[in-house]
């Protein structure tokens, strides 16, 4: 499932095989071949929150973003030119070839190419909050936003996931950083002390560093910090698909249900987790 680590990862393993290389093709599933970016240049790549941002230049000097967002299902592949796919071609968004690399990205919802001068307008990219892995975290704006009149009254764990707020924290980290953080992911956002909700934004950015590595998610054990793999005998999460299992620290039935207009689902401990409500 891609949050914001996943294309962070992404990106550090694309960008030295790509950056400086010139396009032997470029298609789009909904656009098929962009014939104007043939040998265009690739002057880097980027994570964005959860979108991923390569950075092209043609020849005429015109400079363009190709952008895709996974979703749930979304993936890379890369191969060799002239291997056969291990999917369907016709889940291919986004293909494009360099030297003998051919680079694929297949079932995400949304890929598209677009002027680099269209940043600043486009309909998402221009809303994103803060980026949660970048350098510096500015958490006046983060609380700004965060205490949105349009926010007071939507569940905290609803809001974790507004990527207008800040970008990066998908479905696993909304239930684990409530759980570090012993928040009730039901409370309404305005009724939560603006340190509990900073709280769970610098856990959020904590974990997502964490987890930049070569090594499945995990919330339980600092992999960063360590060579050693986790223990065989710990979850790598706390609380997130692990529905009345144990909690690992009271043993209280871990429970879950649909949150948000999306009915992501969520998962939380009843006993460590309690209102923090001050309303």
């Amino acid at each position: 499932m891609p949050e914001g680590d996943s294309i962070h990862k992404i990106a550090a393993l694309l960008a030295p095989r790509i950056t400086g290389g010139r396009l032997r093709s470029m298609s789009l599933r909904s656009r098929g071949e962009l014939t104007a970016l043939r040998q265009a240049r690739v002057e880097g790549v980027e994570a964005l929150g959860k979108h991923l941002l390569i950075a092209l230049a043609d020849n005429a000097g015109e400079r363009w973003i190709a952008r895709t967002h996974l979703g749930m299902k979304g993936r890379w592949h890369v191969y060799r030119r002239g291997e056969p796919l291990e999917l369907a071609p016709s889940r291919a968004v986004l293909r494009f070839e360099i030297d003998d690399d051919v680079f694929v990205c297949f079932d995400a919802p949304q890929a598209e190419v677009i002027r680099r001068s269209a940043l600043a307008i486009h309909p998402q990219l221009s809303r994103l909050g803060p980026d949660l892995l970048a350098p510096e975290l500015d958490e006046p704006q983060l609380l700004r936003r965060v205490r949105a009149p349009a926010h007071a009254a939507r569940e905290i764990g609803d809001v974790l996931l507004d990527q207008t707020v800040a970008a990066g924290i998908g479905n696993v980290y909304k239930s684990e950083v409530c759980f570090l953080e012993q928040v009730l992911p039901f409370d309404p956002t305005a009724a939560l002390a603006d340190e509990t909700l900073l709280a769970l934004y610098r856990q959020a950015r904590t974990w997502l560093s964490r987890n930049l590595g070569p090594w499945p998610r995990t919330t339980t054990f600092d992999r960063s910090a360590s060579e050693q793999a986790a223990p065989r005998d710990r979850p790598l999460l706390w609380v997130y698909g692990r529905s009345k299992m144990p909690c690992l620290r009271c043993n209280t039935a871990i429970k879950h249900r649909r949150q948000g207009d999306l009915a992501r689902p969520t998962y939380w401990c009843p006993h460590c987790q309690t209102t923090r409500a001050t309303m």
